[in-house]
């Protein structure tokens, strides 16, 4: 054989090996694998500043960076690479990665997201967020307009591939707060070149920094995500090339799309469904807790004496069974009768509530209460307003509840309110209700949602008035010792229990329909499509 000729077949072997690897790794990537459609339901606002549901954090963990981000219950680095805390815990700096760029070429630094910390924090902005940072040195003051002053915050760019973050107290964790509040970087310039009022309205006038960016979108309709090829770890992890959202009015409708294959997922799977699609459903996490609070400083002054009660707070505590609830209304959610999640491991257990209730327990309490203060029986009681937000699912619970009050303590003036999400969250801020249901986030840390309903916090609506309870959850938060912040966790939540102010009743999982060729499907521990690694697998 011919030297030449030698040549010629070593480099055809050669090229045949070349082309095999990167068959290969195309299609380990999925990169054969066309566009991953996911039905979603409606979501309307993609400005990071102003958002409030999980659907748009949801998208922004795959079209926005963060310093750091959730990859399930673990924390992963994004725009910065490296990050470290001084010895006390109260100052934290993060090292930006070079050569980071928005989807409009210009240059991402730590400057951006300085100004994101301001757009979230600035009261002429007012972003429902701007309380949720109470934790950086005068967070608070300046989201409340106490100071002026956004250099007094404890927040400063050392140089631009760095920022430092300086708090209030202590935190050994403080990377979990960046990861689950949100701090998204915005561009200056690009932000006040359209308004505030119009950024993230269309796809015109947002910029994305994240490992995917917007290629089609209007109000209503699918929206459209390509692989950021600028992204620094778009290559490596999200495999991907094109995602498409497509918002769904009903579960009906997603369930339809879904067995006529023009979708590959169906994000949030109603419970109807769950037995048709047993062995093709993924369970998620929304961070949320179903809670109840009982107003002792409403609208009307007899009621309000009611609630200001312990013992009649508590009869209301223990009618419920919060099995029940959960039972009827979607088997997937899990009972709660503390104010620790269930997704949390604590190594006590505190006095507290069956989650079947206990009907004897609520009776006794109730009588202390009516004879304390001065009614003979029930049926003597002032008209009690139950107050939520219009949706079936939501009104079959309240009525639930109502009729559990009925039938276990004989109270039969409770009546419920509906009303659109926005004016039930407006009596909910000023108090205008004596029951209100909805969910509460309770985020990633134990102390979280007590947290968030201590005062001077972001859930803090006036009717917890409790200085033994915020006390403690305070001290517990400061302590960076691991026993003493148990023990004081522990004497929080008894106190947070045995007050009743605000009940959990469970805590919120939801299921998404996925098909089998689909792997890599991940929903975050508190939100965010957590697609690294998705693979669509059609061909296989």
């Amino acid at each position: 054989m011919g030297k030449k000729k030698l040549t010629s077949i070593i480099a055809v072997i050669l090229l045949a090996i070349i082309i095999f690897f990167v068959s290969w790794s195309n299609s380990r990537n999925g990169f054969n694998s066309g566009t991953f459609k996911l039905a979603i339901y409606n979501f309307s606002d993609l400005n990071p500043v102003t958002a409030q549901t999980r659907n748009e954090w949801n998208i922004f963990y795959l079209t926005q960076s963060q310093l750091v981000r959730f990859y399930g219950d673990k924390i992963d680095y994004d725009a910065a690479d490296s990050f470290q805390t001084n010895d006390d815990y109260t100052k934290y700096t993060f090292h930006i990665r070079e050569g980071l760029k928005w989807s409009n070429g210009d240059t991402l630094d730590a400057n951006d997201f300085l100004y994101g910390v301001y757009t979230m924090m600035s009261p002429d902005i007012a972003s429902p967020r701007a309380g949720s940072f109470t934790e950086i040195k005068n967070a608070s003051n300046f989201a409340s307009g106490k100071i002026t002053d956004f250099n007094e915050v404890g927040v400063k760019v050392l140089d631009n591939q760095t920022i430092e973050f300086t708090l209030e107290y202590p935190i050994t964790d403080f990377e979990k707060s960046i990861a689950s509040k949100h701090i998204y970087p915005i561009n200056k310039n690009f932000y006040e070149s359209v308004g505030a009022q119009s950024y993230g309205s269309n796809i015109e006038s947002l910029l994305c920094s994240g490992p995917y960016v917007i290629s089609e979108w209007q109000l209503g309709s699918n929206l459209s995500l390509v692989k950021n090829l600028d992204y620094w770890d778009a290559n490596d992890n999200f495999w991907v090339e094109t995602i498409e959202l497509i918002p769904v009015e009903n579960g009906s409708t997603a369930v339809m799309m879904y067995e006529n294959d023009e979708v590959d997922a169906i994000m949030n799977l109603d419970n109807e469904y769950y037995a048709s699609f047993n062995d093709e459903m993924e369970d998620g996490y929304s961070g949320k807790v179903k809670v109840l609070w009982l107003n002792g400083y409403g609208k009307n002054e007899k009621v309000a004496k009611l609630f200001a009660n312990r013992n009649f707070r508590q009869a209301i505590n223990s009618a419920i069974n919060r099995q029940e609830i959960v039972d009827l209304i979607d088997s997937a959610d899990i009972p709660m009768n503390r104010a620790i999640a269930p997704i949390f491991e604590v190594n006590y257990e505190p006095s507290t509530i069956s989650v079947t209730g206990d009907e004897e327990l609520a009776q006794e309490y109730l009588d202390k209460a009516l004879k304390e203060l001065g009614y003979k029986n029930a049926s003597e009681l002032p008209k009690i307003r139950f107050v939520t937000y219009a949706d079936d699912s939501q009104k079959t619970e309240c009525e639930l509840l109502i009729e559990t009050w009925r039938k276990v303590l004989g109270i039969k003036n409770i009546e419920l309110e509906s009303y659109n999400v926005g004016t039930a969250i407006d009596k909910l801020f000023t108090g205008d209700y004596d029951i209100f249901s909805i969910q509460i986030e309770s985020n990633v840390r134990p102390t979280d949602l007590m947290e968030s309903l201590s005062k001077d916090n972001v859930y803090d609506f006036g009717i917890l008035k409790n200085d033994t309870f915020d006390s403690l959850i305070k001290n517990a938060i400061k302590a960076t010792d691991d026993k003493e912040k148990e023990e004081l966790t522990k004497e929080a939540e008894q106190e947070f229990l045995d007050d009743g102010t605000i009940l959990p009743l469970y805590f919120d999982v939801f299921r998404s329909a996925v098909k089998k060729y689909v792997s890599g499907y991940k929903l975050g521990f508190i939100d965010g499509f957590e697609f690294q690694k998705l693979r669509i697998n059609k061909s296989e």
